[in-house]
């Protein structure tokens, strides 16, 4: 087992509050400049573009978008 998968399996065992807080934690460590850019009036645009869109069938549930993104990244 690699470093990464035993420390995922130790993170998996810490109480639901603390994963999440740990994930956060992660997530806040990725530098800015490694996400795209958007300015506030692109924000504003795609904001109120998602306001107006009605589901149809190229919509996405959150399962089917993790279950796309763990074939992709083999994770």
């Amino acid at each position: 087992m690699n470093d990464l998968n035993e420390l995922r399996e130790k993170a998996m065992t810490l109480p639901k509050l603390d994963r999440i807080r740990l994930a956060q934690s992660l997530w806040d460590s990725v530098e800015d400049r490694d996400l795209p850019g958007f300015t506030e009036t692109e924000l504003q645009d795609e904001l109120r573009a998602r306001l107006a869109d009605e589901p149809d069938e190229t919509w996405k549930t959150h399962e089917q978008v993790m279950a796309e993104a763990k074939r992709k990244y083999g994770c």
